[in-house]
């Protein structure tokens, strides 16, 4: 989405048309109310810690509304991960992914 949002921007500026591309990570909104706490508890990069205050979230979009830019990401992890896909393999990427959009075990069976 980020290098599709960079892209369309330069493709429109001349036009008079802004694109710009708001990352917040996870962020602390109601959409993790019906997810089971147990499965994104501790260290779990959704867990409650990990994230991101829903006004910082909307401040960085205002910010990127109003005074322009490509990207805009909030939280330094997400800027650490947003600067290492530039630099590792794809594939190593995408195995770190997998592992942290993993659920914790619950001990219980999937539904």
């Amino acid at each position: 989405m980020l290098n599709f949002s960079e892209a369309l921007a330069k493709e429109l500026e001349d036009h008079g048309v802004s694109v710009g591309c708001l990352a917040p990570g996870p962020t602390d909104t109601a959409f993790f109310d019906s997810v089971d706490p147990r499965r994104i508890a501790g260290g779990h990069c959704f867990g409650k810690a990990a994230r991101a205050d829903p006004r910082d979230v909307a401040a960085a979009g205002v910010e990127l509304l109003l005074g322009g830019g490509l990207t805009r990401v909030v939280g330094l992890a997400n800027r650490v991960m947003i600067l290492g896909n530039r630099f590792v393999p794809r594939s190593m990427v995408a195995t770190v992914s997998k592992r942290m959009l993993r659920p914790l075990e619950t001990g219980q069976a999937e539904p």
